[in-house]
């Protein structure tokens, strides 16, 4: 760490709540993956950082979610899923207890992306000293997971819909920094049954 920075408090947001409609009657989350399912998959990975705070927010038959993860696993649930992607966000922001510097979100459905990806994403967010909005760019295509400094979390809770973040990364460009990755699976997320057999070639490094 360079002289004069400090070690900056991360906290995780981990989406899950969405019903899955386009994956058919099944749960998009709980399809296997080789020997996991698709959430025990992401989950796995974010577990391998030492967050400030890991919040897993469940929503649509989240009892069947909440038995794929491991007991410790901090989980809440949004009864209100179904008014869009914004709700579950606002959901995990405001359940975060402790101070942070700044909080990394990432979609459940998005879970072959790279260990290295996230420590890049990371390592960036303290070189800025936890400025800017950090984003994964794979051949100009933006990705997830994404860090957004603590100065952004009354802005997060306020958006609504299906859209996320998108349009608070779009209204604060210059507050953006794009991280060009060469991982590909930053952009490979889980909508339909096809979409798992032909992305199956992801893998975690």
């Amino acid at each position: 760490m360079m002289q004069g920075t400090r070690e900056l408090n991360i906290s995780c947001v981990l989406l899950a709540a969405g019903s899955s409609k386009r994956f058919g009657a099944s749960n998009k989350l709980l399809a296997k993956t080789g020997s996991v399912t698709v959430i025990a998959k992401t989950c796995r990975l974010l577990q391998q950082f030492s967050f400030q705070e890991f919040v897993i927010v469940l929503g649509y038959e989240h009892e069947k979610l909440r038995a794929q993860l491991s007991p410790d696993a901090h989980t809440i649930v949004n009864h209100h899923y179904y008014k869009g992607l914004a709700s579950s966000l606002r959901c995990g922001i405001t359940s975060l207890s402790k101070s942070c510097d700044g909080i990394l979100i990432h979609l459940a459905d998005i879970p072959f992306v790279k260990r290295n990806t996230i420590q890049t994403l990371l390592d960036n967010f303290q070189l800025e000293q936890g400025a800017k909005i950090c984003l994964p760019v794979y051949n100009n295509k933006q990705g997830h997971p994404v860090i957004f400094p603590v100065y952004f979390k009354n802005e997060l809770t306020t958006l609504s819909g299906d859209t996320g973040a998108r349009d608070l990364i779009r209204t604060y460009s210059e507050k953006v920094m794009k991280i060009e990755v060469t991982d590909k699976n930053i952009t490979i997320d889980i909508d339909r049954k096809s979409d798992l057999n032909q992305k199956m070639e992801g893998t975690q490094e």
